[in-house]
């Protein structure tokens, strides 16, 4: 699906594509750095105190009294439905919490699902914690429902999220989806857990991750990279300094020189 670094690009969202966007964003600026002089800074701005979440809703036209407030959590806007879930739990709307729990099966954005589960976990906190384990574990709900809620989790408690999640985010890795994403995003989500895993799911996705390396998909590919350039067995590593030697993608050929490079002495 993406042949090079400079052919097709995935869409916005991808969690492995903003982490190797980050690293080749900082490749650049280096570089940029080094061949011209430093650009003078811009003049500094007036300070000025961030809104309030009230504010910011007021300004893009939503109330804030509490049925405004559920009824915004299904708003097109990611960022009016994240500031209505923090309101809902700041303002204590106990009546919110069923509006909560179906906004959640839906929300494929993992900030404002983590807007939502703090809210959730203030107003139920024994009902919302059970009810937020379970979305990552439905299958049914879908890849992007199962991450937001596995990758929101990761935030406020890693080891609860692997316990809880890491089961059914390994099975997206090796289920076959009819979205090339799906296995790429699920194993990235894994690799942040990764401290968190017991051996024997570590040696899986290990291996998993060594196959992932090795074949044509792209996004499979930056994902293995992610899960490798944490993992620091012996059989990690021999994996990427093979894959560096053979990569014809510069971009990946560097990224892997650049882990295997800043791997600690032995």
């Amino acid at each position: 699906m993406y042949g090079s670094v400079g052919s097709s690009w995935p869409g916005r969202g991808s969690s492995w594509l903003l982490w190797f966007g980050t690293f080749v964003a900082f490749t650049a600026t280096m570089q940029a750095q080094t061949a011209s002089p430093q650009a003078p800074a811009p003049a500094q701005q007036e300070h000025r105190a961030p809104k309030s979440s009230r504010e910011a809703l007021q300004e893009r036209g939503v109330g804030v009294d509490p049925d405004s407030l559920m009824k915004a959590l299904s708003h097109s806007d990611p960022e009016v439905r994240r500031l209505a879930a923090m309101r809902l739990g700041t303002d204590n709307v106990r009546s919110a919490t069923p509006a909560l729990k179906s906004a959640l099966q839906k929300e494929t954005d993992s900030g404002v699902t983590l807007s939502m589960m703090s809210s959730l976990f203030r107003l139920a906190p024994r009902s919302g914690q059970s009810y937020v384990y379970s979305l990552c574990q439905d299958p049914a709900l879908g890849s992007q429902v199962n991450l937001a809620v596995a990758n929101a989790l990761t935030t406020l408690d890693a080891a609860q999220a692997a316990r809880a999640c890491a089961p059914n985010l390994e099975a997206w890795v090796t289920k076959s989806s009819p979205n090339p994403d799906d296995a790429a995003n699920a194993l990235t989500a894994l690799a942040s857990l990764q401290s968190k895993l017991d051996e024997e799911t570590v040696v899986r996705l290990r291996k998993q991750s060594i196959g992932f390396l090795a074949g044509q998909e792209f996004g499979r590919r930056i994902a293995a990279i992610e899960w490798l350039s944490r993992d620091r067995s012996a059989e990690a590593e021999k994996a990427l300094e093979h894959a560096m030697d053979t990569e014809k993608d510069p971009a990946l050929r560097d990224l892997m020189k650049h882990i295997v490079n800043s791997r600690p002495a032995k």
